[in-house]
């Protein structure tokens, strides 16, 4: 049977590290290269934060975030103003299908949250950045908002089912 997500299999998937202080991550588009950075490394502790930071870069492949915004930039020359939204809502969903990921590869789901109330932490910012922020349009959400959307309960039972599914004796590919 032929998805809409056959593509994928043919990506030349790689996560490639990079040692420098940048605490990011990043994806390219049609490639399946991802890139971490060994300044966000060194802040996670276990298996899981890693997995996190990675399903959220593949969330972004899978949604072809890339390809939709150079359309864009193709179709018309947008402002920040209106770009800022989409970029926005990019990675909402890629930090969703980057949790469904991380469930379904026998992850526990409750680490995506937790790692975005962790990188607040780390990137807490001062009442003034706080305040000039509010005067700038940012392509990230913040990672306390990113945290909370995903622990609503809808979103984690979803996410819960992957998981139970991929970490019982009887899981999906035990069938």
């Amino acid at each position: 049977m032929v998805t809409c997500l056959d593509w994928i299999d043919h990506l030349n998937w790689e996560v490639i590290v990079i040692e420098d202080k940048f605490k990011k991550a990043a994806c390219f588009a049609g490639g399946g290269k991802i890139i971490v950075y060994t300044g966000l490394l060194d802040h996670f502790s276990t298996d899981a934060e890693v997995a996190t930071v990675i399903a959220h870069e593949v969330g972004h492949v899978i949604a072809r975030h890339s390809i939709e915004m150079i359309k864009i930039f193709t179709l018309c020359f947008p402002t920040r103003l209106l770009v800022t939204p989409l970029l926005q809502r990019h990675e909402l969903e890629a930090d969703y299908i980057g949790m469904l990921l991380l469930a379904a590869a026998g992850f526990d789901p409750h680490a995506a949250p937790l790692l975005f109330e962790k990188l607040e932490r780390i990137k807490g910012q001062s009442v003034l950045t706080k305040l000039l922020c509010f005067f700038q349009l940012k392509a990230h959400p913040s990672r306390r908002r990113r945290a909370w959307l995903l622990s609503q309960p809808k979103v984690m039972e979803e996410a819960m089912k992957l998981y139970r599914e991929a970490t019982s004796d009887d899981g999906p590919d035990k069938a």
